[in-house]
Formats: structure tokens, C-alpha cells, sequence
């Protein structure tokens, strides 16, 4: 597009020379210009100033549908004949039934009304879904897919008929009993909760397969332990989610050591040394932050 709306104020020759063989006239500037003979799509612009011009002239005042000055003026509607305020400056009817009730739109629904009634009142089977024929060998239903499978989405995963076999465990982490399938990963724990504590054991310290000769910090391997996680929600559910300072229920909230975390060692995760506090009232405490080791240090 650039190269039919560029400034095209050249001679003749160097029209023809570039290929732009055919001369118009500007609408906005009234002068003539060169272009490619484009019967399909034949540019209005000498150039992208003009059009951006000619743009802002147009959409500018009433032309404008997000004009405001239209909502002022009062219109007749052409199917009622009552006079309304327009929502923008396309508005020309005052509501939607009249809009659907105008002439044109009555003989349109007419022609459609018969080829819907013969659509609806068809025999007709609808289009089957994608994929191959199945039939499930425990209840025989018939079911599509696409790939070949012998059971239903009701019976997928059983042997011959029969659901999967289970078989009794024990849990590893609690020690209580629960079913698992013979087939497949074999479960040692009961819930996801004994998992997610047996991956901690599993992947704690040299155990892990990020283990790095040990360079993080005794502090920072207990504040991102599983059990200084479960210490910090242990405290929240008991304080009910709420500052014991000021009162806010919800939020950003801390769970805070009375007595500090880097000074008595032996009470981090002993949940009477805990207290829920929003982040406001943290900062204010005497053990925020480097604040508890300066005060040791004194």
C-alpha cells in the first residue's frame, strides 16, 4: 500500500518507469497523481497525509458513533414513528423489536420461516461423531473413538470384564491401611498428604538430586522445610487467619516468632512461639528482621 499512496507528485516518466501508469485525483487534495492501474481496489489518496486528513474530518463532530452531542438530539423512530434520544450516532430505531420489525426484515424472515420449518420437521440423522466404531466388551455399547480401544469410557481399565484387581498396603508415612491397584506405579502412600511427606524425606539434604555439597544456610533449610510449612499453617489456622494486633482477618499475614527464630533455636517450630501478624504489624515488633541480633549483640 505504500507504494500507491506515497507522495506520487512525480513527472510522467518517472510514472511510467515505476510502473504507476494510470493518473487520478486526490479527494481531499483535488491534485492528480500517478498509480498502478488497480481496477479491483483504485487508491482515493495522493499520499498517507491526505488520508489521515481526510480521516480526521470525517470522524470528527456528529460523524463520529462515539460522538456525545448525539445523545441531545431527539430522532423519530421509522417503524413506530415515537421520537427517542440515540445511544451513538448510528441509532435509528428506538428499540430492538422495532428493529426487527422494520419491512425488509419481515420479507427476509418470511423466506426463512418455511426452510427452517422443513429443517426442524426432517428425519434426517445427525452427522455421527469422528472417529472408528467401538463396542465395549463389558456392557456392549457402542462408542466412537479415535483409536481402537475395548472399553467404554464407564469400564476403562478393566480386565476381561471385571474391574481392576486391588490389593491391601500400608502406608508408609502414618502406617495406615489402604487399597491400591496391582498394575501400574505402586502407591506406598495413603493421600497426598503422606506423599508430599515422603518426597521431603526422599529429596531432603544429599538425598536430593540438586544437592550442591551443602552451602545453604541452616536457617534457610528450615524455613523451606515441610515441616516449618506445616508449623506456619498449624499457627494460621489456630489464630483463625487473623493479626493478633490489629485485628485483620485475611490478606498478606506472617506468622511470627515471639521469641526469635535466630536466637533460641530450640522453640522455631513450637507452635506456642507463634503468632499470626499482618505485614504492618510485623515491621513495628522489636524482632523484625536484623532487629532481634542487633538487640543480642547489645
Amino acid at each position: 500500500m505504500g507504494k500507491y499512496r506515497q507522495a506520487a507528485r512525480v513527472d510522467e516518466n518517472q510514472a511510467f518507469r515505476s510502473g504507476l501508469q494510470k493518473v487520478a485525483c486526490c479527494k481531499y487534495c483535488s491534485n492528480d497523481f500517478f498509480h498502478c492501474n488497480r481496477p479491483s481496489r483504485p487508491p482515493k489518496y495522493c499520499s498517507t497525509e491526505c488520508q489521515n486528513q481526510a480521516h480526521s474530518e470525517r470522524m470528527s463532530g456528529s460523524g463520529n458513533i462515539n460522538y456525545k452531542g448525539v445523545m441531545d438530539e431527539l430522532r423519530v423512530c421509522p417503524t413506530c414513528g415515537e421520537k427517542f434520544k440515540p445511544v451513538n450516532a448510528k441509532s435509528k430505531y428506538c428499540s430492538r423489536s422495532c428493529l426487527g420489525s422494520r419491512p425488509d426484515n419481515i420479507e427476509r424472515l418470511k423466506v426463512i420461516a418455511p426452510i427452517a420449518a422443513a429443517i426442524s420437521n426432517s428425519t434426517q440423522q445427525p452427522r455421527p461423531k469422528l472417529g472408528r466404531k467401538n463396542t465395549c466388551k463389558t456392557c456392549s455399547k457402542v462408542f466412537r473413538d479415535i483409536h481402537k480401544r475395548t472399553y467404554c469410557d464407564d469400564h476403562i481399565g478393566h480386565v476381561n470384564g471385571k474391574p481392576p484387581m486391588q490389593k491391601k498396603a500400608k502406608c508408609s508415612i502414618c502406617g495406615s491401611d489402604f487399597e491400591r491397584q496391582y498394575a501400574g506405579n505402586a502407591r506406598r502412600t495413603c493421600s497426598d498428604f503422606c506423599r508430599s511427606k515422603q518426597l521431603a524425606k526422599r529429596q531432603k539434604g544429599a538425598k536430593s538430586h540438586r544437592w550442591q555439597g551443602g552451602k545453604t544456610t541452616d536457617a534457610m533449610i528450615i524455613r523451606g522445610s515441610f515441616e516449618y510449612k506445616s508449623w506456619r499453617v498449624a499457627v494460621f489456622e489456630r489464630d483463625g487467619y487473623q493479626c493478633q494486633i490489629c485485628g485483620q482477618v485475611g490478606g498478606k499475614l506472617n506468622a511470627d516468632h515471639i521469641k526469635p527464630f535466630s536466637t533460641h533455636p530450640e522453640l522455631r517450630l513450637n507452635i506456642d512461639n507463634g503468632r499470626t501478624l499482618c505485614i504492618g504489624c510485623h515491621r513495628q515488633t522489636e524482632t523484625y528482621g536484623i532487629k532481634a541480633l542487633r538487640a543480642a549483640n547489645e
